[in-house]
């Protein structure tokens, strides 16, 4: 079995792109590749560069390694972000530490990380003084 499974993260691409409605040129596009090349990435013909899964990653705000280790997921700021979307009537800066939070939480959430009270308690100590 190769190092870098082309397959997967071709699959993982194509999985990125249909959660954004992008077909194969608006994608190759965003990711300032050719549709031939993207093609080649999504189909697992090619080796996908570190540069275009960077521009990937950062579309769907993930990271490279969930791209390429397969625990495709939100990054606690692109949660935070799109909590405050949703409520944007959280604009204090308390309300906002509050999202922060929520977002943590949720990202450990969705990762099936178990955390601890340890976990938390570090959390929310690095969190004081940013109010």
């Amino acid at each position: 079995m190769p190092l870098i499974d082309n397959i997967a993260i071709g699959t993982r691409l194509s999985t990125l792109r249909q959660k954004e409605n992008l077909s194969q040129g608006e994608m190759a596009a965003a990711l300032g590749v050719s549709v031939a090349a993207y093609r080649n990435y999504e189909w697992g013909n090619r080796e996908t560069p570190v540069s275009v899964l960077a521009k990937a990653a950062e579309m769907a705000g993930t990271t490279i390694d969930s791209l390429v280790l397969g625990e495709v997921g939100l990054s606690s700021e692109a949660i935070a972000t799109q909590l405050a979307r949703i409520f944007p009537h959280l604009g204090s800066a308390e309300l906002q530490a509050h999202i922060g939070a929520i977002a943590f939480l949720l990202k450990q959430t969705l990762s099936k990380a178990e955390f601890s009270d340890r976990d938390i308690a570090e959390y929310m100590e690095s969190r004081k003084g940013r109010n």
